[in-house]
């Protein structure tokens, strides 16, 4: 074929038939979602709960100080560097969320779901994580100071230069051999 030559030739057309054009429209046209988004302010959590239905995962940086977010399921949720201190995470689900250098002091974690979760770099001091499930998470350089870690799982979890220091570390798991005790 050389450069003067169609790629159709002129004596035939395209053929168009069997082409779901609609869903060619859409997929080029449809409205994008926000890749990254902070919320902070009275109504922080339905922003983010409204966002993450739609498809955002990535709240990074967001103010939620305070926050009442009990029985929350945000599987896969970014949060790094949120302010997330004194908040009620009561039985939240984190599963493999990164919450990289997250404030999570004096959060009430509290059989929270935070396995495969990134956790590196958060402080959790005088945080509440009773009974949490912390099976595989990344935990490397986390300040857990004064921290009540009774009943925790944290079999596979990574501890790397993790700070316990005045935490409260009975009936913790360590091993997958161990039992749990709720």
């Amino acid at each position: 074929m050389s450069k003067s030559e169609p790629l159709i030739p002129k004596n035939r057309s395209l053929n168009w038939s069997g082409w779901n054009l609609s869903s060619i429209f859409h997929f080029l046209f449809r409205p994008r979602q926000p890749q990254h988004l902070i919320v902070e302010g009275e109504d922080a959590v339905e922003k983010l709960l409204s966002a993450y239905a739609q498809g955002v995962r990535d709240f990074s940086g967001s103010d939620l100080r305070r926050a009442q977010m009990s029985q929350i399921c945000l599987p896969r949720i970014i949060l790094r560097g949120a302010l997330l201190n004194e908040a009620d995470l009561w039985a939240v689900d984190f599963r493999n969320a990164d919450l990289r250098n997250t404030n999570l002091t004096e959060a009430n974690l509290i059989e929270a779901d935070l396995r495969g979760a990134n956790l590196s770099g958060c402080d959790f001091t005088d945080a509440d994580l009773i009974s949490a499930d912390l099976r595989g998470a990344n935990l490397k350089n986390a300040c857990l100071r004064d921290t009540d870690l009774s009943g925790a799982d944290l079999v596979d979890a990574k501890l790397t230069n993790a700070d316990f220091n005045g935490a409260i570390l009975d009936v913790v798991r360590w091993k997958a051999n161990q039992p749990r005790v709720y």
